[in-house]
């Protein structure tokens, strides 16, 4: 196999520094941060399904506030205890469900033993280490980013109505040899709809949800500096409206939405030569 020098010549993001590829012998996977900004969604893990060789992500809720993901490196490695993987964050343990993917430089996930070492038992579950974008010489660079996203089920059940159901019942009753679940009168009523409150057909989902749900992203990023000072800030705003309908007739709102604000900024400044100071918020 002839090497690849291009890629062996890359640099990649481990535990406390970075190393060409050609040296490293844990498995590290990087992940171009473009490719999670791709799916309309509030939470980051949400968008490692797929994207990453070795994880899994579940999502167990479509509440836009409690969507985050479960997600494993390379399965369960205790069923007892903590399972999640360790989330760092320029350095510093975070969430991963609320970084805006606007604000990634670098995202790594480090697999296996030989790459969480430096970790110790907080590594055991795997290690994910995200790097935010800092400012670079350059005049100053200002990017815009808007998106407007649509989401809906891709299959609901068809609703057959109160008087097929009833129907049903009936034939199921039959078969077992048990008296009708309802007269024939009771369900010419719900036929003929002869009182809509006593013999209802609704279908309730029609009632309650919407045709689809939407979500707005947007993003603005500022970055620049000289050979002294050197700054980047990224401000991010994401709203998300669920797909439950709300009621007209209550004075509150029942439906269920998330608005999130996310602001980053930091600033290098080279006092000297010899000393660099960073500031992050």
């Amino acid at each position: 196999l002839e090497e690849d020098v291009a890629a062996l010549d890359e640099v990649v993001v481990v535990g406390f520094g970075t190393q060409k590829k050609a040296s490293v012998v844990g498995s590290i996977t990087n992940i171009e941060p473009a490719k999670l900004a791709a799916a309309p969604s509030r939470s980051l893990s949400n968008n490692l399904a797929g994207m990453v060789p070795g994880v899994i992500a579940v999502q167990r809720s479509g509440d836009p506030w409690f969507n985050n993901s479960d997600f494993w490196i390379r399965g369960i490695s205790s069923f007892t205890g903590n399972t999640n993987p360790l989330v760092l964050v320029d350095g510093v343990e975070r969430s991963l469900h609320d970084i805006d993917p606007e604000e990634i430089a670098s995202f790594s996930v480090l697999k296996d033993a030989a790459a969480s070492a430096v970790y110790g038992v907080r590594g055991a579950n795997g290690v994910v280490m995200i790097e935010t974008k800092r400012g670079k010489i350059g005049k100053p660079q200002v990017n815009v980013r808007f998106e407007h996203s649509f989401t809906q089920p891709i299959k609901i059940p068809d609703y057959i109505g109160s008087v097929k159901y009833l129907e049903l019942i009936n034939e199921m009753y039959a078969e077992q040899g048990r008296n009708p679940f309802v007269s024939e009168a009771t369900l010419l009523n719900y036929k003929n709809q002869t009182d809509p409150e006593l013999y209802p057909d609704v279908n309730w989902w029609d009632v309650i949800s919407k045709d689809h749900a939407d979500n707005t992203k947007a993003n603005v990023s500022v970055n620049g500096g000289t050979d002294i000072l050197r700054y980047a800030l990224v401000a991010g705003y994401y709203n998300e409206n669920g797909i439950i309908e709300r009621d007209k007739n209550q004075e509150w709102d029942s439906s269920l939405k998330v608005s999130r604000y996310t602001v980053r900024s930091n600033v290098d400044v080279n006092v000297t030569p010899t000393t660099l100071f960073r500031a992050n918020v």
